[in-house]
């Protein structure tokens, strides 16, 4: 089976050159990469042409296209069965695409595949998980949506559903394409033999794109797939969860103006206006299921930091240079990262 990997890229040209040996190494055989540079001016393009030759480059006339349309456009020139997009700040374990190929064939309903995320860094306030998704215990599950960093999808259902919606621009574009994969009556699963490795490049981007993007487009996302309960409780609880986070970071108006321009979308929704039952089902399941794990998280660590407080027993023996506490060992400490998504 032919595999398309796309990959946007501009002015990262290390991240990139990292990616796409990740990708020459890959064990599946039957592999097209896809590049498009969005006319980057640090020698991404030459280094591409001169280190990986057998890359098909797409060069954009100049750097004013937004992600959604560049990944639409390598997409779009995809001549694979199935279409993997990953981050250019990116790596895939070696078996990613050969996992992702017998996950397909195994099951004729796969939409989507969802790829676990480690995050390398944690030196952005958005993102403050170790690793995605954290909704179950369980070994591969069904999930309502997947992460652009690295995904896999049906060239078939790509074609049938659409691509990315290019009014996104940048942000919260998967849920949207997830959304129609679920209304078209596929489905999307994480499978944890699927990991990408993402390194949140170094290289800096505005912070407010991130905060205003994301919520103008989670609201889209909310009001058009959603009941209007469930919409207006999703809009809520995002704003509980990183409204502190972003006010910290000195970005409310942008949130603000998110927000506004969210819900002025109510009127001109029209037929993009398509509740997916199915799509909230799983979200709901997901986001229910992630909760009750991240409570017993919390639970563990009180314990941990609870044993680590009080006096062992002995303690006092050893003082006095008594006999009773050299035996006795110290417990490990510590506790799993939170994730506060």
């Amino acid at each position: 089976m032919l595999v398309s990997v796309v990959v946007v890229n501009w002015n990262r040209r290390e991240d990139l050159l990292r990616a796409l040996r990740s990708l020459s190494e890959q064990t599946h055989e039957g592999l097209e990469i896809i590049v498009v540079d969005n006319c980057s001016t640090d020698d991404s393009k030459e280094a591409v042409r001169e280190g990986f030759p057998n890359v098909r480059l797409i060069e954009m006339p100049h750097s004013g296209f937004s992600a959604c349309h560049t990944f639409n456009l390598g997409m779009m020139a995809a001549s694979g069965e199935l279409v993997a997009v990953m981050d250019n700040d990116a790596t895939l374990e070696r078996e990613w695409v050969e996992r992702a190929v017998r996950h397909f064939r195994d099951d004729p309903r796969l939409g989507a595949a969802a790829s676990g995320i480690v995050n390398a860094y944690k030196e952005h306030f958005y993102f403050q998980y170790d690793r995605w998704p954290d909704y179950s215990l369980e070994r591969d599950y069904e999930i309502y949506t997947f992460r652009g960093c690295a995904f896999a999808i049906r060239s078939s259902l790509l074609k049938q559903v659409g691509y990315f919606p290019e009014e996104y621009e940048i942000y919260v574009n998967e849920d949207d394409l997830a959304a129609r994969v679920w209304a078209a009556g596929y489905k999307i699963k994480y499978f944890s033999d699927l990991s990408a490795t993402h390194y949140t490049s170094k290289v800096e981007r505005p912070g407010w794109r991130m905060v205003y993007y994301t919520t103008r487009n989670r609201v889209w996302n909310y009001i058009r797939y959603l009941s209007p309960k469930m919409a207006v409780l999703h809009i809520l609880w995002a704003l509980l969860v990183e409204g502190p986070m972003v006010a910290r970071a000195g970005q409310t108006r942008h949130l603000a103006r998110g927000l506004w321009h969210g819900f002025r979308e109510l009127p001109r929704l029209g037929d993009k206006r398509k509740y997916v039952r199915e799509w909230e089902r799983v979200m709901w399941r997901n986001e229910l299921g992630g909760l009750r794990l991240r409570r017993r998280r919390h639970l563990t660590r009180e314990r941990h930091q609870g044993s680590a407080g009080r006096e062992p027993r002995g303690a006092k023996s050893r003082e006095s240079g008594g006999a009773a506490g050299d035996g006795l060992r110290e417990e490990p400490g510590g506790a799993d990262t939170i994730d506060v998504k």
